[in-house]
Parts: structure tokens; sequence; C-alpha cells
């Protein structure tokens, strides 16, 4: 029994052995870093993605602080507006790339 347990916990550590990467840490990274720029490459191209459908909405935030707020607080309708710290760095971490 004993003999079957130590049988099977070395092949085991056999495959662990062949299924770890010889690579170093650095060479992992660069790989994974060229899949998430082939990702983006693909959806910069496919235009539909979650990067556009958030420059919409901070465009459309934007606009409404600016431009509908005040002709509306013209009339005397009175809206809330949205702090625009936040969104402004979400459009500079857009545009920027960082």
């Amino acid at each position: 029994m004993i003999g079957l347990i130590f049988n099977l916990v070395s092949k085991l550590g056999d495959l662990l052995i062949k299924k770890t990467p010889n690579k170093s840490s650095e060479e992992l990274e660069l790989e994974q870093s060229d899949t998430v720029n082939e990702t983006n490459r693909e959806e910069i191209k496919a235009g539909k993605g979650w990067r556009n459908f958030l420059g919409y909405v901070c465009a459309i935030i934007i606009a409404y602080n600016y431009i509908i707020v005040p002709i509306l607080d013209y009339f005397g309708v009175v809206l809330f507006s949205f702090p625009l710290s936040d969104i402004i760095k979400i459009i500079v971490m857009l545009i920027g790339g960082n």
C-alpha cells in the first residue's frame, strides 16, 4: 500500500515537472503582454469594444454637464450634475493609454 502511494506521488511529481515551463519570468511577462496587445488590436479593428463605449459615455456626461444642465437651469429647471474629476481622469487614461 505504501509502495503504491509512493509510486503515485512520484509519477505526479514527474508530471508536474514536465508541465512546468522553463521560461524566465521576463519571457512569460513578454509573452502575456504580446497576447494582450494582439487582443487590443483585434478589438480596435472590430470597432466595438468597451473602450469605445466608455468614451461615448464620458462624452455624453460631459455634454450633459456643460450643455444640458446650464440650458435647463436658464429656464428654471434644476438638474443635478455629475462630478467631473473622475470622468476627466478616465478620458485622459483613454487618450493617453496610461
